[in-house]
């Protein structure tokens, strides 16, 4: 259960770094 946690908030954190990359 907590690793699927995990995974699934490092990818919304890796999303969000490359959208803040893209717009700034």
């Amino acid at each position: 259960m907590h690793i699927g946690i995990t995974i699934v908030g490092a990818a919304v954190i890796w999303v969000a770094s490359c959208l803040l990359s893209i717009v700034t």
